[in-house]
């Protein structure tokens, strides 16, 4: 029964494997694969510095500060950016931090955050108010990150509002000078909204005259943009720095987390899928990751009955030239 199961295995057309890749891709998005996500430190201290923006402005309401997440991303690594700024932006959601979102590299990035937000909308569209309350203790563990927010807002907590919560400036291409100048000026550079609407009218940049008013930038990116932050704008402005990159770009980031220049790393979908965790959210980042550790699995039993097939093989070639 082995022998004919190796002899198929042999003459296996290879588009049937990858078939079985794209199918093991897939079941995760159907049905929910348990995984255990181990939360690295340079997630959690990203986590920790925005509830301590959270804390910092209710304390000193007066001089409020906000995150500034900088799309420097676009649809080619959607895949591992997307999820990443997707949590962050739930986060700050939750918990009441308002956040602006820029680009100054990628012209569709201002885009894709709003495409970002309508993700997250769609998500609250599943959640009914009474399930905050509901008998089923699971069900409220579950919803128990996204209760601060219901807490907060009542009928209205799937609402964001623009302009209060969160606000797009858009994209500019920029040299060094003007991201420099935006430090304190940000209006010189950026007088308008994406829509064209006075920026400075908006409640929450009331207060924001340039990046100094920024506690926390986050740069979320699929290029080498890291530097440009950490030797330049980050040094004058006072804010924090902290980094979302695709996988590949990760170990090229940690000396700078290593040194504290940035305050948090997330690399790749794995820390997507680690600050959703924390955020208390299942989303791109821990479904994505679900779906590749299964295809890896798959992947490495094709190779271990591959490698069986072709001992089976050559074994049997032996077997026959001896007769």
């Amino acid at each position: 029964m082995a022998a004919n199961f190796f002899e198929i295995m042999e003459r296996l057309d290879r588009r049937w494997i990858y078939l079985t890749v794209f199918v093991a891709l897939s079941i995760p998005f159907f049905i929910p694969i348990p995984l255990r996500i181990e939360v690295m430190p340079e997630c959690k201290d990203l986590h920790e510095r925005i509830e301590e923006i959270k804390q910092q402005n209710e304390k000193d309401p007066d001089n409020a500060k906000i995150v500034l997440i900088s799309i420097s991303w676009s649809a080619n690594v959607q895949a591992e950016c997307w999820p990443q700024h997707e949590a962050i932006a739930e986060h700050c959601l939750q918990i009441g931090v308002p956040f602006a979102a820029f680009s100054f590299i990628s012209p569709e990035g201002p885009q894709f955050g709003e495409y970002v937000l309508d993700s997250i909308k769609r998500r609250w569209e599943g959640i009914k108010d009474e399930d905050f309350n509901s008998d089923d203790e699971e069900l409220r563990e579950k919803l128990a990150p996204l209760k601060r927010r219901y807490d907060r807002m009542g009928k209205n907590w799937r609402e964001i509002q623009y302009g209060v919560e969160y606000v797009n400036w858009g994209y500019k291409y920029m040299d060094l000078a003007a991201l420099m100048t935006m430090i304190s000026d940000l209006y010189g550079i950026f007088p308008e909204d994406y829509k064209g609407a006075p920026l400075q009218d908006f409640p929450m940049m009331k207060q924001v005259k340039g990046f100094v008013d920024c506690a926390l930038i986050v740069e979320i990116t699929g290029s080498g943009t890291l530097l440009t932050w950490v030797m330049y704008v980050t040094p004058q402005s006072g804010s924090d720095l902290a980094f979302a990159c695709t996988g590949v770009m990760a170990p090229e980031a940690y000396p700078y987390f290593k040194s504290k220049q940035i305050i948090g790393l997330l690399s790749g979908m794995d820390g997507a899928a680690q600050y959703e965790k924390l955020v208390g959210i299942k989303a791109r980042g821990r479904k994505g990751m679900e779906s590749q550790n299964l295809a890896h699995l798959w992947v490495i039993l094709m190779v271990i009955l591959g490698n069986l097939s072709f001992l089976y093989k050559r074994k049997k070639d032996r077997d026959d030239s001896k007769k």
